[in-house]
């Protein structure tokens, strides 16, 4: 007796699993049909790097204002430097170059006056011949050849103006023997490296690489001409960049980690030759972004360029076919601007 009630009470506290069965079943099939509906955030995707905002923060080349040789460095690679401090001191090949531009523009200074006083003359033999040939003293022969010469030294005095304007174009040139650095930054090549007064350098040619102090950064990022329609001014960017530890959850990107945002600021009209096309995005803040001590300037970067909220079975339906990315009111806003375009009989003009 005591054998069987002891069975039994086992039989009747075992757990009985086929009680949650039709639960769990449940669960099952309309936990697909939960996901499907749920909003999923569509981004498109960019790579890129770090650079400046504005073209005078980013990297600059020094070159060479004279033809001459390089006769000392004042800085190496890797140096910080401050606006106006010397970089590198040029010499021509002839020691006396500049005395010899001062006495050849010495020249032109005293043939210019020449021809001044000259023309000065001339003119006034035009009136004096004017007047002569009215009152029929004077032949009308005269009085053009007076004309004439009047013009011809007009012409040598503007041709001796300029003259004197590329001579002193030159000695600007020459006494620009000393380069100095043109803004706060770091020097990161330099470009001649033998030794002083060895080498010969051409007007324009680079001696030195310039990467100025970067207060104003944004992110250099390309995206696919398939994607590009659905990118605009404002929309919001979610980034990451190399080196900084990160995750990124796509669809709900506010929950990720090490992530960092921003907004389009600038699309270029015009792709890179490929399909390709370039936008640069700015930081929502000013202390969004790591500092610039980690966050220099050709740091990659991989970017989500965030767009409207849709279905997650829509967003798979859309991948799995290959469709681009797309957002619903800015499909229909693009769709009334057509119908209104439409309308008027005239093409919309850009903004």
């Amino acid at each position: 007796m005591n054998k069987n009630k002891s069975i039994k009470s086992l039989v009747t506290d075992a757990p009985h699993w086929h009680k949650y069965s039709k639960t769990i079943m449940r669960i099952l099939l309309f936990s697909p049909l939960v996901l499907i509906f749920m909003p999923w955030m569509q981004s498109i995707k960019g790579e890129g790097r770090i650079i400046a905002l504005d073209p005078q923060e980013r990297r600059q080349e020094l070159s060479s204002p004279l033809d001459g040789r390089i006769q000392k460095w004042f800085v190496g690679e890797g140096q910080t430097v401050k606006k106006g401090d010397p970089i590198v001191q040029l010499t021509d090949n002839d020691p006396l170059i500049l005395d010899r531009i001062n006495k050849e523009r010495d020249a032109l200074e005293k043939k210019f006056q020449s021809i001044e006083m000259g023309r000065k003359t001339a003119a006034i033999n035009v009136q004096r011949q004017q007047q002569l040939f009215k009152e029929g003293l004077s032949s009308q022969r005269q009085y053009e050849l007076a004309r004439m010469e009047l013009a011809k030294l007009e012409s040598d005095e503007a041709s001796a103006l300029a003259d004197i304007s590329r001579i002193d174009v030159r000695l600007s040139r020459q006494e620009q023997q000393m380069i100095e650095s043109p803004m706060d930054g770091t020097v990161v090549s330099v470009l001649k490296t033998s030794a002083a007064g060895a080498d010969y350098i051409s007007a324009g040619e680079p001696l030195a690489i310039l990467v100025p102090n970067a207060l104003s950064r944004a992110v250099e990022l390309w995206v696919s001409g398939n994607d590009m329609p659905w990118v605009a001014i404002g929309n919001r960017v979610a980034m990451q960049f190399e080196g900084w530890p990160s995750i990124f959850f796509s669809g709900v990107p506010d929950s990720s980690v090490g992530t960092f945002f921003g907004k389009v600021r600038l699309i270029d009209a015009l792709d890179d030759g490929y399909g390709n096309f370039r936008i640069l995005v700015s930081p929502e803040s000013n202390d969004s972004w790591p500092p610039s001590a980690y966050l220099k300037q050709g740091v990659r970067a991989h970017a989500w360029v965030l767009l409207g909220d849709v279905p997650l079975g829509y967003e798979l339906w859309r991948r799995f076919n290959g469709f681009p990315p797309s957002s619903l009111p800015i499909y229909k806003k693009a769709k009334t601007e057509a119908a209104n375009d439409k309308k008027d009989g005239k093409p919309k003009e850009d903004k």
